[in-house]
């Protein structure tokens, strides 16, 4: 009997599952539709990419970006996993339809340029360009490979809000009729003049779809500053320090009332009753918890004019990731001159943007003190596209990908004494991450079944 026991044992360890990777037939992801050039400066860059087969190793695959000049990657901000993408549409037919937005320029305007999708071992699973043919690509997972050109493109007089999609019917990429010239965009969702068929989720090999993660600032907080107490702040710091500015009417710091000796008169709303008369202010007497306030960097104390405040949280062991902000904004702002940015990165990887300010030059705002006195203003201050007021507002935004350490850092430069911006409570939402069984754990395990198994069997036959 004891002859027998390699057959056990080679039984049980080809029971254990090896890596979790579907076959390369069963492949069948593609780019579905991007957004890459438009008139004026780029905005809104994304690339969608549709899983049919609900393969749930998303880390395994990756999207990556090349130059068409060189054939190369672009050189920072061109690989994705889609674990970085955020799933929006499922449809009844089995498919996930996945979304990544991208920087202002994040993807470069063509004459050619490239996009690949990669699998860990598979390798190339298809190689797409516009503006003409890139390759064979030199770097990078797509290494070798020839890009197809997909014959559409999006001029630099295309409108705003447009995208290169595909079009037709299937559930394959090779179904469709092909890429059709800009159309109104439609990232996470099926593209215009696009009908998907079935899939049977049964004979892929990765399950259903995955859930999609919670919407942006929502879910478990999992780290936070709100100036007074924080949790999970790693370090923060800023330049120019606190107190650096000689005039009280220059701020860029953390403020509270009844602390602070001194607070730029344009943060405050003192209209209630310390200062009847005041007519330009954004935080209030009712107000007395802790905040971060910023007007006039452009000063004879700062010769860069800008001011830069870094945070970093620790994330490890999360996933689903996104940050919220109270925001508020007074003034008469000039695209030219005043900026209030946040951008992130996760250990020490490209700055992407998370909170981005713009100026609408051709609105304005209407404003109301504590006190009752309304007055409206030009050129009011926009966060993400939401326009701000004197009221402290929640913005949230997605933070793609996972990793130990998150670094968040404010930018802000603004010139002049009549606006200002002002925030509180930075927080950072996650859901716990997935800890995988490891399959050293699963084999072990079945060779001990197994084992026990062999000693029944020989107790049986004495």
């Amino acid at each position: 009997m004891q002859r027998n026991l390699p057959l056990i044992l080679l039984a049980v360890v080809a029971a254990a599952p090896l890596s979790g990777h579907a076959e390369e037939n069963d492949f069948n992801i593609w780019i579905n539709e991007f957004h890459y050039d438009n008139t004026g400066g780029d905005v809104g860059e994304f690339v969608e990419v549709i899983d049919p087969t609900a393969f749930t190793a998303l880390g395994d695959l990756t999207l990556s970006l090349y130059n068409g000049a060189d054939n190369e990657l672009y050189g920072s901000n061109d690989t994705f996993t889609l674990a970085d993408f955020t799933p929006g549409a499922m449809t009844a037919e089995g498919f996930t339809i996945y979304s990544l937005s991208l920087p202002a320029n994040g993807l470069q305007n063509g004459s050619p340029d490239g996009l690949s999708l990669t699998h860990t071992t598979a390798g190339v699973l298809q190689a797409l360009s516009y503006e003409g043919v890139v390759g064979p690509a030199l770097d990078g997972p797509a290494t070798g490979a020839t890009f197809t050109d997909i014959g559409v493109d999006e001029p630099g007089s295309t409108a705003i809000g447009l995208s290169l999609q595909l079009g037709g019917s299937g559930n394959s990429y090779t179904d469709f009729t092909g890429w059709q010239s800009p159309l109104g965009e439609t990232p996470g969702a099926l593209n215009a003049n696009q009908t998907l068929t079935a899939v049977d989720l049964a004979e892929t090999p990765g399950g259903a779809p995955p859930a999609p993660p919670p919407p942006p600032g929502t879910g478990d907080v999992i780290a936070f500053d709100n100036f007074e107490s924080d949790q999970g702040l790693i370090s923060f710091s800023q330049n120019p320090a606190p107190g650096a500015f000689s005039s009280a009417g220059d701020g860029f710091e953390q403020y509270q009332r009844g602390v602070n000796a001194t607070f730029p008169f344009q943060l405050l709303d003192d209209s209630a009753s310390i200062f009847p008369g005041d007519q330009l202010g954004i935080v209030n007497e009712t107000k007395t918890d802790a905040w971060f306030g910023v007007t006039d960097t452009v000063n004879g104390d700062n010769p860069s004019g800008q001011g830069t405040a870094t945070w970093v949280f620790d994330i490890a062991g999360y996933e689903d990731l996104s940050a919220s902000i109270e925001a508020a904004a007074m003034g008469d702002f000039e695209a030219a001159s005043d900026s209030f940015d946040f951008t992130y990165s996760i250990d020490g990887g490209p700055m992407m943007d998370l909170f981005i300010s713009s100026v609408d030059e051709s609105g304005s705002q209407t404003y109301t003190l504590e006190g009752g006195f309304m007055d409206t203003l030009d050129d009011p201050l926009a966060l993400n596209g939401t326009l701000l007021d004197n009221e402290f507002q929640e913005i949230a935004a997605s933070i793609l990908g996972t990793g130990d350490e998150l670094t968040i850092q404010f930018t802000a430069t603004t010139d002049g004494g009549s606006e200002g911006f002002a925030f509180d409570s930075l927080q950072i939402f996650g859901t716990a991450a997935a800890v995988p069984e490891p399959a050293s754990v699963v084999m072990w395990s079945l060779l001990g079944m197994a084992m026990a198994g062999f000693g029944i069997y020989r107790f049986k036959r004495r």
